[in-house]
């Protein structure tokens, strides 16, 4: 799960056909527990953010995703199992939703049951 996004990262061009680096730093920073994708996140942005502004466009690119790959590999859960732990909760996926949306019905029965009602029956009109 990701909780830290760099807030800057290269998006792409459809003018020259080169994609987006989103989907490596998500596939990098998932390896990671949420203190280090921080720190991660962070210093990526840094980095990229220093050249980028000094018009090294492509060294932004080549030393923050560089980094990036450094951080997880040296703190993060291996490859392998990362792909063994994503293929063991997938099968508990479909349960959990279902489960998950059963709750929340019943959480909704529980709120109409539980708002105050005014009986008219007893009440006579003068």
């Amino acid at each position: 799960m990701i909780y830290y996004l760099p807030k800057f990262w290269y998006a792409g061009s459809k003018k020259w056909g080169i994609p987006s680096d989103l989907p490596f730093i998500e596939g990098k920073l998932q390896r990671l527990n949420m203190a280090n994708q921080k720190v991660a996140s962070e210093q990526y942005e840094d980095i990229y953010k220093h050249f980028h502004n000094c018009g090294e466009w492509r060294k932004a690119r080549e030393l923050a995703n560089q980094m990036l790959n450094d951080i997880a590999n040296d703190y993060g859960i291996t490859l392998k199992d990362y792909e063994q732990m994503t293929a063991a909760n997938d099968d508990d996926s479909e349960n959990t939703q279902f489960r998950v949306d059963l709750m929340i019905e019943k959480a909704k029965k529980a709120q109409k049951l539980a708002k105050p009602r005014i009986h008219f029956k007893e009440l006579k009109r003068a």
